[in-house]
């Protein structure tokens, strides 16, 4: 891979550990809408950033697209869970 595109991941990896810590500071939150938006922004930027990290890099895209149908399973199952 070239400079460009560990940099790219370096940069994926950093947005993906932002997205989490949004979801692991919800626990800390009272009011449940405020929850819940915080989550959907979170799970928002995780969908997006795959999306855009399968249309950048050719050589994950395999295990890109595995993580993508994961992140939008788990949140179909657990959206329909909440309401």
């Amino acid at each position: 891979m070239t400079d460009k595109k560990l940099i790219f991941l370096a940069i994926n990896m950093l947005i993906t550990v932002l997205s989490l810590a949004i979801i692991i500071g919800t626990i800390f939150i009272e009011n449940q809408r405020v929850k819940t938006t915080a989550i959907f922004v979170a799970i928002t930027i995780l969908i997006v950033q795959k999306i855009v990290e399968i249309k950048v890099i050719k050589e994950t895209r395999k295990v890109s697209i595995v993580i993508l149908l994961i992140i939008i399973a788990v949140t179909g199952y657990f959206g329909y869970r909440l309401f």
